[in-house]
Formats: C-alpha cells, sequence, structure tokens
C-alpha cells in the first residue's frame, strides 16, 4: 500500500550497509516516546536511530541479539532474553518491561509489547515507550503491564507529556482520547471525543492514512504510515497498534523537518559511506567499551573479518596477540579519558597477507552532540609499513656509507656539486665534509686527466655507460695524486630520471707499488715459464711417442708374421708366372693373387706408418665393426696362440668419430694388458655397441659425458683382475704393476686421456679372480659421414684423348710400373728420374697436362719439385705420392688438405692413380 510499511519490514532510515558509515549521535527523543523495533531470524535488531540513542548505540548501527542486549540491566537481560527467544521459537506475544544502562551509567526505563510478526514466522515486531519517572513506584516490580494496570492516571500522564499525537479510536471509528498535543494539532479547537474520526476528517478517507488505520484495526497488526496533507503543506507520519479494547492507537506527528534533515543526513552519509569505502585507510568507531561501532571495508580487510563477526566486538576479541590487544585498548582508554586527539604508530596483523604492518593512527573521542559526553572514539589509521621500511633501509645504508673503507661521494645531476661525502672520503683526499659539500665536482680531478673534460667519468656514467674499477688518479688537499679505482653508478628518481651520480673511490697505492715490484721480475719468470712449458711439451711428446713404439713393438711380431706371409703369395706367384708364361689365364689368376697380397701388404704398411707418426692425429669416421674386425685379425697373431680373441659388434652401428691411429695404439695397448693379466692364456673379448647419454653427469652412470650419441667399446679379459688399491691408480701417468722393462705405465692414462680429448670418457671394471673390462665412449660421427671407402672403376681420358702426364720418381722399378700403370689406362706418360729432370722439361716448354712425384727424392723433395713446378706453370694438376711416416709426413699432409696438390700413399693400385688424375684433369677443365 502506497505510503503504509508493515512493521516486519525494514524500518525506514535504517539503510545503512553492515559496515555503513557512523553518523554523529542524536539525543534521544522525550519521555513518553513510542519506539518501533524488529528483531529478524538473525537475530539483529532493526529499529530508528531514536531507539538507537536510547540504548546508547551509534546512529545507523544493527547491534546483534547479544549487543544490544548487554545494554540492560544485568538483572533484566536473562528474563527479556529468555521471551524473545521463546516468541521466536513458539510465537505468540509478551508485554516488556527493562531498564536499560546507558554509557554515562544512567538507567532509563522502557515499556512496552513484543509479538510474532504476522505471517512472518521467526520474526519479532514491538513497541516501546521510554517511561523514566513515571514508572518509579514500580521499580520494584517486575510485571511491567500490572504497573500499568494498576496506574491507569500514570499511563495517560506519559501520552500527555509525548510530543507525540496521541488519539484513541474505538472499534466503530470513533474518538476516545486525544492527549493535548493532538488537541492542539488537528482539532483545530474542535471537540473530538464521540465523533466518528470519518465524520471529522471526511478529506482524510481513502487516504493513505485511511487505509493504515483500515488495515490496523482489521488485521490487528501495528502499521506506520505517511502522508502529505496539502492544506498544510506538511508531511504527517503515524503509527498505528492494535487496543486491547478492539480500537486502536494512533501516535501522530509532523516529521515534515525530521524528513528534511533525514534526506539531508541521509544524503551526508551517504558521502561519508562512499569515502570510507574507496579509502585505502583504515576508517573506524568505537564505543567506550572498544566495541566496535562501525569500520570500512579497509578496516574489515585487515581484521580478516565480515562485518557481523566484527561489529560489536573488541580488540581481544580478533587480535591474535592479546598483550598487543591490551597495549591498543588501553591507548584508546587513554584518549576517550583525556578527551583529545592522539596520533601513534601500532603494529597489527594484516589477516590479507599474513604479515605484521606498521599503521600511524590518528583517533578522537566521539562525544554527544546534545551532552557532550564521550561516548567513544573514531580513528583513521594508514598503513606506513613501507615508509617505515624505506626509513630502515636509508638509515642501514647510511650506516653502510659511514662505515665504508672506501671513499663515497655523490653529485647532484643538474648543479654538478658534491651532495654527500662520507668519513672516508675525509680520510682519503683530506677535505672534510663541510669543505667538500656544495664544491665543484671537478674538486678531486688532476688538471691533466681528461676526466676534467665532457667525456670525462661523471658525463660517461650519466649517459649510462658502465665505470666500474676504472684506475685513475685524483687530487688530495695537500696536493698528493692518489692513485685510485673508481666504480660508479647513476642515482635514479621516482620518475626514472637520473637526478645524481655516485661514486666508490677505492686507493690502490699499495697495489700500485706491489705491481711496480712484480713487474721487474716478470720478464724472467716468463723466460722461466716458457722453457719449462716448452720442456715439458717435449717430454710428454717423447713419451706419447714412446708409448706408440710400445704398442708398435708388441705389434712387431705379429706384423713380421703378415709380411712374411705377402712376401710368400708375392714370391711364389712371380715364380708361377714365370715358368706358366704361355698360358694366360694361369697368369692372369696367379697375377691376381699377387694383387691381393699387394694389398695386404699395403694394409699392413699403412697401420704400422700409423702407429709410429707423431704429431697430432686428426679424427675422421671409423666404421666400428671394420676397426674391430681388422684389430682381431692382428691380435690373434699378436697375442699368442694361448689367447682367443672375439668380437661382438651390434648390426648396424653408425660410424664413431675417432684418431684411427690414436685408437688402434689404444686398443693394442689394452689387449697387451690384457694378455698380461691372462698370462698368455684366455679370452680377450672386443665389444662394440651404441649409447645415448640424455643429459650430463646421469646419476649412475660412471662417466661424465655430455649429453649425446656414443659408440661404446668394451675391452674384457678373463685375466686375474685388480685389486680395489690397483684399480684406484691404475689410469695414474707411470703406475705399473710390471717388472722393471715390461712397461711404462703411460697406457691406461693415455688410453683416458685420448677418450676424452676426443669427446668420450673412460671407465674401468675390474676386481681379483673376475677379470677387467674397460670401457671406451667415442662420440658418434653427426651428419652423412661415412667412413672413407675406395673402390670405383678407373677413370679414362674422354673421348680417346691421351693426356701428357710428367711421372718423378727416383726408384726406376717403381717409377717404371706407375707409367705402365698410367699408360694402360689410356694416358701418355713422361719420365723423369730426378726433379732437376722434371724442371728442366718443363723450362724447355714440355706440353704437360698433370704431374705425378714421389715425396722422398735426393736433393729436392717432391713438395718442393710441385711448388717449383707450379710457379713455372700456375694451376698444373699435381699428385704427390708418399709411403713416408717421418717429419715430412705431417706438414705434407697439412699442404695437401690445403687444396695445393692430391696426397696418395704408396703403394697406390694403378686404377686409384688413374682415378686421381682424371679428377685432377675435370677439375682444372671446369675452373
Amino acid at each position: 500500500m502506497p505510503g503504509t510499511r508493515n512493521l516486519g519490514g525494514r524500518p525506514r532510515g535504517d539503510d545503512s550497509a553492515a559496515t555503513g558509515v557512523a553518523v554523529r549521535p542524536r539525543p534521544a527523543r522525550d519521555p513518553g516516546a513510542v519506539h518501533l523495533f524488529e528483531i529478524g531470524p538473525d537475530r539483529l535488531l532493526r529499529c530508528e536511530d531514536d531507539l538507537r540513542l536510547l540504548l546508547g548505540l551509534v546512529a545507523g548501527a544493527q547491534p546483534l541479539r547479544d549487543a544490544w542486549l548487554a545494554r540492560l540491566h544485568p538483572d533484566d537481560r536473562e528474563r527479556v532474553g529468555g521471551a524473545i527467544d521463546r516468541l521466536l521459537r513458539d510465537g505468540g506475544s509478551a508485554e516488556l518491561d527493562a531498564r536499560v544502562q546507558r554509557p554515562d551509567g544512567s538507567l532509563r526505563r522502557l515499556r512496552g509489547r513484543l509479538q510474532e510478526a504476522p505471517g512472518r514466522r521467526g520474526t519479532l515486531i514491538g513497541a516501546v515507550t521510554d517511561v523514566t519517572g513515571l514508572a518509579a513506584e514500580g521499580d520494584g516490580q517486575r510485571d511491567g503491564q500490572r504497573a500499568i494496570e494498576q496506574s491507569e492516571g500514570r499511563l495517560r500522564a506519559a501520552l500527555e507529556s509525548t510530543t507525540d499525537s496521541v488519539f484513541l479510536l474505538s472499534a466503530d471509528w470513533r474518538f476516545t482520547f486525544l492527549n493535548r498535543q493532538a488537541i492542539a494539532q488537528i482539532a483545530g479547537g474542535r471537540e473530538l471525543v464521540g465523533q466518528v474520526v470519518w465524520d471529522a476528517f471526511p478529506e482524510a478517507v481513502g487516504g493513505t492514512l485511511w487505509q493504515a488505520y483500515r488495515r490496523c484495526m482489521a488485521e490487528r497488526v501495528p502499521v506506520e504510515a505517511e502522508q502529505f496533507y496539502a492544506p498544510l503543506g506538511r508531511l504527517f507520519m503515524a503509527r498505528a497498534f492494535p487496543a486491547e479494547d478492539g480500537g486502536i492507537a494512533v501516535f501522530f506527528r509532523d516529521v515534515t523537518e525530521a524528513r528534511r534533515a533525514a534526506a539531508r543526513l541521509a544524503e551526508a552519509e551517504g558521502l561519508l559511506r562512499a569515502l570510507g569505502e574507496a579509502s585505502p585507510d583504515l576508517l573506524y568507531a568505537k564505543d567506550r567499551q572498544g566495541r566496535l561501532l562501525y569500520a570500512n571495508p579497509a578496516t574489515l580487510g585487515v581484521i580478516g573479518r565480515p562485518a557481523e563477526a566484527a561489529i560489536g566486538r573488541n580488540e581481544a576479541e580478533w587480535h591474535p596477540d592479546p598483550a598487543r590487544a591490551a597495549a591498543i585498548m588501553a591507548i584508546d582508554q587513554r584518549i576517550m579519558a583525556s578527551g583529545g586527539t592522539e596520533t601513534v604508530e601500532e603494529p597489527f596483523p594484516d589477516a590479507r597477507s599474513a604479515e605484521i604492518r606498521i599503521f600511524q593512527s590518528t583517533k578522537t573521542p566521539l562525544r554527544d552532540p546534545a551532552t557532550g559526553e564521550v561516548i567513544g572514539l573514531v580513528g583513521v589509521s594508514r598503513d606506513v609499513t613501507a615508509a617505515h621500511r624505506a626509513a630502515e633501509r636509508d638509515a642501514y645504508l647510511a650506516a653502510i656509507v659511514t662505515s665504508s673503507a672506501d671513499a663515497m661521494i655523490s653529485i647532484d645531476a643538474t648543479s654538478r656539486r658534491i651532495r654527500s661525502w662520507n668519513p672516508a672520503a675525509e680520510r682519503l683526499f683530506g677535505y672534510t665534509e663541510a669543505e667538500a659539500l656544495g664544491a665543484p665536482a671537478g674538486l678531486l680531478v688532476p688538471p691533466d686527466r681528461p676526466e676534467g673534460d665532457p667525456t670525462g667519468l661523471f658525463l660517461r656514467t650519466v649517459r649510462g655507460e658502465a665505470v666500474e674499477e676504472h684506475e685513475t688518479v685524483r687530487l688530495a688537499k695537500d696536493g698528493r695524486r692518489v692513485p685510485v679505482a673508481v666504480t660508479a653508478a647513476r642515482i635514479l628518481g621516482p620518475d626514472g630520471g637520473v637526478i645524481g651520480v655516485s661514486a666508490m673511490f677505492r686507493d690502490i697505492t699499495a697495489r700500485k707499488q706491489a705491481e711496480a715490484v712484480l713487474a721487474r721480475g716478470k720478464a724472467e719468470l716468463e723466460r722461466l715459464v716458457e722453457a719449462r712449458t716448452r720442456d715439458l711439451q717435449e717430454t710428454q711428446a717423447r713419451l706419447a711417442h714412446a708409448q706408440r713404439m710400445e704398442a708398435l713393438g708388441q705389434l712387431a711380431g705379429g706384423i713380421a708374421h703378415d709380411f712374411n706371409n705377402v712376401l710368400q703369395a708375392t714370391r711364389s706367384g712371380a715364380a708361377l708366372i714365370e715358368r706358366r708364361a704361355g698360358d694366360p689365364e694361369v697368369v692372369r689368376h696367379l697375377a691376381r693373387m699377387v694383387a691381393e697380397a699387394a694389398e695386404r701388404g699395403t694394409a699392413i704398411t699403412q697401420r704400422l706408418l700409423a702407429f709410429s707418426r707423431r704429431g697430432e692425429l686428426r679424427a675422421e669416421p671409423l666404421d666400428p665393426a671394420g676397426l674391430l674386425a681388422s684389430m682381431r685379425e692382428i691380435l690373434a697373431h699378436t697375442l699368442g696362440a694361448g689367447v682367443e680373441v672375439r668380437t661382438r659388434v651390434a648390426a648396424g652401428l653408425p660410424p664413431l668419430l675417432a684418431d684411427k691411429g690414436q685408437l688402434e695404439t689404444v686398443l693394442v695397448n689394452l689387449a697387451t694388458n690384457a694378455r698380461d693379466a691372462m698370462d698368455g692364456a684366455g679370452t680377450l673379448t672386443l665389444a662394440a655397441r651404441t649409447e645415448r647419454r640424455a643429459e650430463a653427469d646421469s646419476p649412475g652412470h660412471p662417466v661424465g659425458l655430455q649429453p649425446g650419441h656414443y659408440i661404446r667399446m668394451a675391452v674384457t679379459d678373463t685375466g686375474c683382475g685388480m685389486t680395489p688399491a690397483t684399480l684406484a691408480r691404475a689410469s695414474e701417468p707411470f703406475f705399473t704393476t710390471k717388472g722393471p722393462g715390461k712397461g711404462t705405465g703411460l697406457g691406461l692414462a693415455m688410453a683416458r686421456g685420448f677418450a676424452e680429448q676426443s669427446g668420450g670418457g673412460l671407465h674401468i671394471e675390474s676386481a681379483p679372480g673376475r677379470g677387467t673390462t674397460v670401457t671406451l665412449w667415442l662420440p658418434v660421427a653427426e651428419g652423412d659421414a661415412r667412413p672413407a671407402v675406395g673402390g670405383g672403376e678407373a677413370a679414362m681420358p674422354a673421348g680417346g684423348e691421351r693426356r701428357r702426364i710428367l711421372l718423378v720418381d727416383d726408384e726406376e722399378l717403381v717409377r717404371e710400373m706407375l707409367a705402365r700403370d698410367l699408360v694402360d689406362r689410356g694416358y701418355e706418360v713422361i719420365q723423369a728420374g730426378a726433379p732437376a729432370a722434371a724442371l728442366a722439361l718443363l723450362e724447355a716448354g714440355e706440353p704437360v697436362d698433370a704431374l705425378v712425384s714421389d715425396l722422398s727424392m735426393p736433393r729436392m723433395n717432391g713438395t718442393a719439385l710441385i711448388r717449383e713446378a707450379k710457379r713455372r706453370r700456375p694451376g698444373l694438376p699435381c699428385i704427390l705420392l708418399t709411403g713416408y711416416a717421418g717429419d715430412l709426413a705431417e706438414p705434407t699432409a697439412a699442404e695437401a688438405a690445403s687444396g695445393s696438390f692430391a696426397l696418395l700413399r704408396k703403394p697406390v693400385g694403378g686404377d686409384r692413380l688413374a682415378e686421381q688424375v682424371a679428377a685432377l684433369l675435370r677439375a682444372a677443365a671446369a675452373g
């Protein structure tokens, strides 16, 4: 119904949120005023501010049941609380008579009625009147209603004393009573008692108040309504209550000014509430007992509780530290007792971050506007933790600067003058702080130093250049030139702009003096180190060569055996060819056998050269299966008949990347050690498989390999094995268990060094009676690398063209055989027995398409011949043949790799030589 409000709803004016803005308290109405209220299922008391102030509560508060019951006299709390609980549980109605204990210690007497709201189970509505002074005679009686019945006159006096207009209507709508205020306000001098209200006020029929009165009469429920009365231009509010005689009692008042004030107050409260909700500071109000009356969202966030769990409770009920809570409450009580404003700093646990924060709190007493009495306090607390920490940090930094042994100064970026000067700067440069502060930045810069011009340290630092341990010279007050190391950095302001430069000066006088002393002996020290290094390198080279020679000695028996087989086949084949010269088929067959024997001899000599050559060897893709098969063949003759050599190689192994000669040396030495450990009888197994490491230093792996793909080679014997003590020293250089003259003790040390330098590793497993396994990890050749293979059809000159080849070799037999090979393959060959003869032919203008020369010849080697030939015939294709392993081998190989000529190892077959000649001629024609 427009303008009408059932008291079961929320009381008008009580529109503040649970965390609403606290307003200035207003005095309670005069005794005799009727106050409506509601208690909902949530146990919250909802009422207008008049009743709140009467109970000693802050305007706008919605206290819980326990909070507002605490305002009652201790003798009345249990009785009233029990009545409320009974009505909430069972329904019905009850009379109220209770005393209120206000913050100033005074008592007020309230009487009225409380009942269940019709149709709203669990909600109570009621009305009370302040009858203080009117009920003194009944103070000793517990039943307020009986006191009222005993003194109807006193009740009428109460109705007369109220500032409201009060009138009673009978069940037939007749006036039965009007108090003086009602007579003055609505009677207009008329006698209304006995008249029907609608006859006296026909203009009210159908209006808001008419509807409210009729509802109260019909439904027997309290009703409140407001109506604007146009003839008077005023707003009236009426409260109607069912009477015991079947009629109604109406309390009527002019609320025009009150509503205007309420509107202004609501506007102010809305603004204050918005400010409180938006403020990052903590805003709160407390009563005299320290109970929270109001808290903005920031306060509730720090407390970590919702409004309903915080309002009405004091510090001790939520603060985790009882001692700290007591201290805060003591401060609050002191402020309320003194009546003055104080600003204090208080540590408080912030529930949002679970850390102790520092708050600067300004607190002032909250006073009753009517009496000036202190009824609580209001406070604003600002989080100053960051400022505290910044101050502590600044103090700590200041202490560091002050106590530093190095001179530390700062310079303003705009004025370029000194802004700070620590005690160490005073000691180093002689200027006091008073003398230095405000002085130009160039105070310490000698006139002859570049730091004084625009390229100096100050501007370099301002531009962002790094200045760290910059050695320079600074001028002290007494004129001394002080060598210093300067470290400087920019000082940035809050906006990121450069506001200055800080610099640290370290006195390096003592260091410079020491450096001068050391410099005098530096040249001599370097000379000694260089000589020692050279001796060490030569010793290492001799030891490595000795190790290869030791391995070569181990192989000598096997190599001699293989060479004898080659010579036997060659000699027998040549003799048979001579006897059966007339039988072409037999001759061809024998010739093939002789050629195969020669290839076998070639392999033996190449292996022998690889073992004996010096210098760093180059890694190349190697076929693990082929390598171990070759080693098995060698070792089967070398180790003796008592040692059975086996191989166990996984199928499809990729090529590994290593130096072939060094790897073979390592395998021979490991096999020789194994034979000695087996006393010449047992089984030696050469194994190979792949292994992939996902990450470096995998737990449980014996070798710290980098991630990658490896070939794992293992040499395993069935010998006596090693004790733990021997195993621990097995890889040490020169450590050996063999007798004098039987070993250098370098085998395993060189094997480990070879494996690690090749990008892999080595591990030894051994135990007495269980034999020994030495495992090598070598990297797999990446990409499309494949082991080098020969073969292919011999290249022939294109189109029947006969190219001219100059062939130079001082061995006539060798030269003649090579010449026949080339002639048989379509080339024209010019022979020369010495380099001088070859150069003479070139100088005479002899047409030559390519030069083929031996390396080792008297008076001029093949490399020198090729250089001279190219000087005379630039671009001439050249091939160098060598079977030499001396000091010229490695430089010659390096020069060949540069592209100056092609290098072929002797013995070389006719097909291979012709193929290389053809390749060089094609390249020359294309270029």
